[in-house]
């Protein structure tokens, strides 16, 4: 059965495993490893913490395997499987890993070849389609030898492509190649069905969501469309909302119909790359690369240019074509330039039934960022989301003798905005709107006067508990997106498209606050909602972030923690007392709940106190496994 603390397998009288084990991963710097010497800390994530360490006249990166991963058996027996099936498999494509091991203080590490580079996250502009190719190739190149060994990534994003530069452009390095499945051995099966140990959800296949559904290579090769399809377009796919529907057969704007640039071809090859069915994918990382090589020449054929041979890998401002054309008759545009900002009046051309150019003068909104739009066509009010795909500099502007502003691609271009744009710009007066009586909607009501009263509190305007999971913090998100959507695609008063405006807005500022863990669990430890943050740490907040946001929540509030260790100090007592035989597991769990409440986000505790409450309660149900 193993011990009820640690659940490992060791002699009564010996510590717990996961008491042999350092309390954390951080601060590490000097510490040796065989011939290797820590220097300084690189980052973190999920799995471990990453340290630059020197040894022979060499540079190597190290990872340091969280201490309270390393507790589980199963995963630190899977950290080691993965090292050994890494350690064989070499390619320029991957970063190499060299070996894994145990330093003298119990820290389980593996040691990688350090590169120089940067993250493809960091790269926020859109690139040339040959260009884009060529990334997407390499890290093709890498997956391709990785899959032949049986390894799949299952988790590939932005993040997780390192740039390396060389002699006319980049070489794409992949990382934490292994990391996922090592990760994965932390989590019942229920908790991986609902997607507690998944990645970022935009990059996520279909099926990786799904329960029961098995995961192969084809998995990383939906995330790698993903990734091509941002590269050529700047924008994802999929909106937020959309991204949790993409297993019903949801089709992504072909990439060609946002930028004329890319060719029809790309645009197709990506597409089969976001299918929704693995079978309908490509088979292979091979088959996808050599689809886009193929793409790219039949785009080349047709007298598309791909990136010049200059060393930069982006596409040059004169590649892409100022906006020339004006707006048609009985258009016009307001904008919410900024999240929380009242929209504006704005002079908008180059209308498309796909996006449209928003002339602006002043600080333009980031790249990639979304806004909200408000189209008056032939007198008929519509709402729309966009993200911001482009921008024209004041600079770019005068060389051209337009005015500055940004491109926008609408979140959703075959809706009915789509078509009463297309019937503008056919020069066709569109077809009269009903005006049918809109019935009652009492849930519409309801949120629109709980947006109205001002509270400041999103679980009660989206009407959750405060337990409530990721999963239905959308859910709820999306239900009222809808309502207020098509209540605002119909004509109503100024007075009432304001308030709805308001209401969608304060429903994303909801959805933002509680649908990212990072923000959730800071506000949930403000909040004194100790389930909420177990929530958030389940869903996998980096260490070095959680720690971030646990000292200057406690910096706030001078001699909290040490109350707080003195209760759990407390709580431990009891707790052993109980082992014995005492019976004071509630009076243990009490103290525990009580420190838990002036430090909500003490990771370790978290940990013990739900731990406990399902091994003396049952409590199937707790957060921090749901």
């Amino acid at each position: 059965m193993g011990c009820d603390r640690c659940r490992a397998e060791h002699a009564a009288a010996s510590a717990c495993v996961g008491s042999q084990e350092p309390v954390t991963g951080e601060g590490l710097e000097g510490t040796r490893l065989g011939a290797l010497t820590l220097l300084r800390r690189l980052g973190a994530g999920a799995v471990g913490t990453v340290y630059l360490a020197e040894g022979g006249g060499s540079r190597f990166a190290v990872r340091v395997l969280h201490p309270h991963l390393a507790a589980h058996p199963a995963l630190l027996a899977r950290f080691y499987a993965e090292a050994r099936a890494m350690q064989a498999l070499q390619h320029p494509n991957l970063v190499r890993v060299l070996h894994a091991a145990r330093t003298a203080a119990g820290h389980h590490c593996l040691v990688m070849e350090h590169v120089e580079g940067e993250l493809l996250k960091d790269l926020r502009q859109v690139l040339s389609p040959g260009a884009a190719v060529d990334l997407l190739g390499q890290a093709l190149e890498g997956l391709a030898a990785a899959h032949a060994r049986g390894l799949v990534h299952r988790d590939l994003r932005p993040e997780q492509l390192l740039l390396q530069p060389r002699v006319g452009g980049w070489r794409v390095k992949l990382l934490d190649l292994g990391m996922a499945a090592v990760l994965a051995e932390a989590f019942t099966a229920e908790e991986l069905a609902a997607g507690t140990a998944g990645g970022n959800p935009a990059y996520l296949a279909p099926e990786q969501a799904a329960q029961g559904r098995a995961v192969d290579a084809r998995a990383d090769l939906y995330a790698l469309g993903v990734i091509g399809y941002q590269l050529v377009t700047g924008r994802a796919p999929f909106s937020p909302s959309q991204v949790r529907s993409r297993g019903r057969g949801l089709q992504a704007p072909p990439p060609h119909l946002l930028d004329a640039r890319v060719p029809e071809a790309l645009s197709q090859v990506l597409l089969r790359a976001l299918a929704a069915s693995p079978g309908d994918r490509f088979s292979s990382a091979s088959e996808f690369r050599g689809a886009l090589g193929a793409a790219l020449r039949t785009g080349l054929a047709a007298g598309l240019r791909a990136a010049p041979g200059t060393g930069s890998a982006y596409a040059p401002l004169a590649e892409a074509p100022p906006p020339s054309q004006p707006a048609p008759a009985g258009l016009s545009a307001r904008a919410a330039l900024r999240v929380g900002f009242a929209p504006v009046d704005v002079q908008v051309q180059d209308v498309t039934p796909a996006g449209l150019y928003v002339k602006h003068a002043g600080a333009l909104p980031p790249l990639a960022s979304r806004l909200a739009l408000q189209l008056r066509v032939h007198g008929q009010l519509l709402g729309t989301w966009a993200h911001v795909v482009r921008h024209v500099c004041a600079e770019e502007a005068r060389a051209w003798g337009v005015a500055p502003g940004f491109f926008v691609h609408f979140d959703d271009p075959a809706g009915e905005l789509a078509l009463r744009l297309q019937q503008a710009l056919a020069a066709a007066p569109p077809a009269p709107a009903a005006q049918a009586t809109q019935p009652f909607d009492p849930e519409l009501a309801s949120l629109l006067a709980r947006a109205a009263g001002g509270s400041t509190d999103p679980y009660a305007l989206l009407e959750l508990a405060p337990h409530a999971g990721f999963a239905e913090v959308q859910r709820r998100a999306d239900s009222a997106v809808k309502r207020l959507s098509e209540s605002l695609a119909r004509p109503l008063p100024t007075q009432q498209v304001q308030a709805l405006q308001a209401a969608l807005e304060r429903v994303e500022h909801a959805r933002q606050a509680l649908g990212d863990p990072t923000a959730r669990a800071g506000l949930d430890a403000v909040r004194g909602n100790v389930a909420g943050v177990a929530r958030c740490l389940a869903a996998g907040i980096p260490l070095d972030t959680l720690e971030r946001l646990r000292h200057a929540f406690l910096q706030a509030r001078p001699g909290v923690e040490a109350r707080a260790a003195a209760l759990w100090r407390a709580g431990e007592a009891l707790e052993q007392q109980a082992s014995r035989g005492g019976g004071l597991y509630d009076a243990a769990l009490a103290r525990y709940a009580e420190a838990l409440a002036l430090d909500p986000l003490n990771a370790q505790l978290q940990r013990h106190y739900w731990g406990l409450q399902r091994l003396t309660r049952g409590v199937a149900g707790s957060p921090e496994r749901h």
